[in-house]
């Protein structure tokens, strides 16, 4: 989807290499009313519209490439398919010490420590 992009999100693509014409001036989404991609809910009649964005999504030849600037740049709304929730399922967790610090260590529990 191509509306409501952040001078970040374009400059991200720019530093990327995509350029904002590269595959955004290719998506099915162009011919459409931008407000379908942006639902206000994750329930309700926003569950029609996310739907009727999606169907957009599966008929679109850059779907590929939305979705992965959707991902790499923590869009809102509905990008390569999918939602904001959808795609932070599809990240990748962090690992290493700053991933377990915010969780309590087992042992700690075990023991009463």
């Amino acid at each position: 989807m191509t509306a409501r992009l952040s001078r970040a999100s374009r400059e991200t693509m720019m530093k990327a290499g995509t350029g904002l014409s590269r595959w955004m001036s290719q998506g099915a989404c162009r011919s459409e009313d931008p407000e379908i991609f942006f639902p206000i809910a994750a329930q309700g009649p926003a569950l029609a519209q996310a739907s009727a964005a999606k169907a957009v999504c599966r008929r679109c030849t850059v779907n590929a490439a939305c979705l992965s600037f959707g991902l790499e740049t923590s869009q809102e709304g509905i990008w390569g398919g999918t939602t904001g929730e959808e795609r932070r399922a599809m990240r990748p967790r962090p690992v290493g010490p700053a991933a377990r610090a915010d969780r309590p260590d087992p042992a700690e529990h075990r023991t009463g420590r």
